[in-house]
């Protein structure tokens, strides 16, 4: 059995091998069944998460960590035609979007990126972006946070894939299968497509939810779909005082919980809907076949 370091590297050269662009038969980055499904944009936690757009027709997905910052992958706001990094005028980011509206948007000031150009490393594979705007006092945000141990939290991820550009879908429940010590890293099992780059993977426990990494890319080990994620540690020392994780405003006109999202999973598990909050969400996520 491989170490999890091994693994790791070996993601870490398939990711590099990888084009952005490339296409298979079947989506590449799909675990076994496919288990995304759509949510409502407009309930938080998802109301946080959006589509990053660029003047160049590039698109990723990225979260709202704080009221005017955002976090995506760095490889999302590089130009492939030119190889060079894209400047902020260039990116604008739709939060809550879905079915061609959304709930808040704003224009890019400022980058700061891991790295500057295409997937190499991927424990460096990240990007902060400053907004115009402090959209996230209107539409939540959710903090960055070490990920948790084996079993404690439900681990979700939520993105905007190729298959459906406009609207999000999350996969409710999935692993951390490693977590290494010595590199800001972490392989996963939750789908997630091309267009999913830059999605958060979040861990949603006691009440509270986080994002625990980004996800970068995917890769094959031993003949099976492998994601690759940079833990949220890469990038926390960037910015001094993170603010707690916070649901929509009052008056926003959006869900501070995840009314339709816990309706939904628990009519799918046959089961009755219980209250709609994370701690519903986290529950049911544990159960999620």
């Amino acid at each position: 059995m491989p170490s999890a370091r091994a693994i790791l590297l070996g993601l870490a050269l398939l990711l590099a091998a990888i084009p952005v662009q490339a296409q298979r038969a079947t989506l590449p980055g799909i675990v076994g069944a496919d288990d995304r499904r759509v949510v409502e944009p407009r309930e938080y936690p998802w109301s946080a998460v959006g589509r990053l757009n660029t003047s160049v027709g590039q698109r990723c997905t990225g979260t709202l960590v704080g009221p005017r910052l955002v976090a995506t992958a760095a490889h999302c706001l590089f130009n492939r035609r030119t190889r060079q990094p894209l400047r902020p005028e260039a990116v604008h980011f739709l939060a809550g979007y879905g079915r061609g509206e959304w709930a808040a948007m704003s224009q890019a000031t400022a980058i700061r990126r891991g790295i500057d150009g295409p997937p190499g490393d991927p424990a460096r594979d990240w990007a902060l972006v400053t907004l115009a705007e402090p959209i996230g006092n209107r539409v939540g945000w959710i903090a960055p946070g070490p990920a948790p141990g084996d079993g404690q939290a439900a681990i979700l991820r939520a993105g905007y894939g190729q298959d459906r550009a406009h609207l999000p879908m999350a996969v409710l429940g999935c692993r951390i299968r490693a977590a290494p010590a010595d590199r800001p890293l972490l392989v996963h099992d939750c789908d997630a497509v091309r267009g999913d780059s830059g999605s958060a993977i979040l861990a949603v426990q006691g009440g509270r939810v986080s994002l625990i990494g980004i996800h970068a890319g995917h890769g094959q080990q031993q003949g099976q779909t492998i994601g690759i994620a940079v833990a949220a540690r890469a990038f926390r020392d960037t910015v001094a005082d993170w603010p707690d994780s916070r649901p929509p405003t009052a008056g926003a006109g959006l869900d501070p919980v995840p009314t339709d999202t816990v309706r939904t999973l628990a009519r799918r598990l046959g089961r009755p809907a219980p209250p709609a909050s994370l701690e519903a969400l986290a529950r049911l996520a544990h159960t999620t076949p």
